[in-house]
């Protein structure tokens, strides 16, 4: 891949090379805590929807009609899908940041050769006695997501407007989904949020890439169960080739 490469398709490519990276030696075993966490939240995401969506449908649009009722129910379905599966991203980020910062170390050597700048003890060490650090973080994150997000999510209530809720959806989620992925890698290299978000402005084409393949991969079902290792290891690949390049 061409170091400087920073369009679109770019980014996609770095969703690729995640999934290339979950096979090789020293990654498998990182992979397994952030894989678990996600099955575990995935899972939850789908029974409560699964509970929830028909009782509500049943409550606000019982005396619809039925066409009405069945267009609503995919839009809403997608886009609650959406966003159970986004949350979920973000919980496992959250309560597996140690793994996550120790898998793209991981994956980083086996970018960059031996000569890695990232020490792998000394980043376990670093983040095993910062958890409360790393969670004030996240949190910080968490609160940047919601306040852009719940203007959607009141947009996705009104009739009519809803109908674009989906799409808006897809686009906010790619934007967000490469900020809490390539937070990690960026994070090991002392490069913390909100500076993250000035490295994606930078490489606007880049970061919608990226984060469009990782939606793309988090719609997949079976697929989605692997999306946080593959988004962690894909934004490690995005940093090394594409974002270090360009200093």
């Amino acid at each position: 891949m061409n170091p400087g490469s920073s369009g679109f398709f770019d980014g996609l490519r770095h969703v690729v090379e995640g999934l290339r990276l979950l096979s090789k030696p020293g990654v498998r075993i990182l992979v397994l805590i952030p894989l678990c966490l996600n099955v575990l939240f995935l899972l939850g995401a789908f029974f409560l929807l699964d509970s929830v969506l028909e009782v509500l449908l049943d409550r606000y649009l019982g005396g619809w009609p039925g066409f009405i009722r069945t267009i609503v129910e995919v839009l809403a379905t997608i886009s609650l899908l959406f966003i159970l599966c986004f949350l979920s991203s973000l919980l496992v980020n959250v309560f597996a940041a140690p793994f996550t910062s120790a898998l793209s170390a991981a994956g980083e050597r086996h970018l960059r050769g031996d000569a890695v700048a990232v020490d792998e003890g000394a980043t376990w060490g670093a983040l095993l006695k910062e958890i409360g650090h790393g969670f004030a973080a996240e949190m910080r994150k968490l609160r940047y997501i919601l306040l852009r997000a719940l203007p959607l999510l009141l947009l996705s209530l009104i009739p009519g407007l809803n109908l674009a809720a989906p799409f808006l959806w897809i686009v906010f989620g790619a934007w967000m989904l490469c900020m809490e992925y390539l937070d990690t890698p960026l994070t090991n290299h002392g490069v913390v949020f909100p500076a993250v978000m000035q490295e994606m402005r930078r490489h606007r084409r880049l970061a919608f890439g990226f984060g469009a393949g990782m939606v793309i991969l988090t719609a997949i079902p079976i697929l989605n169960f692997v999306a946080v290792p593959v988004g962690v290891l894909g934004a490690t690949s995005l940093y090394c080739c594409s974002l270090r390049e360009h200093g």
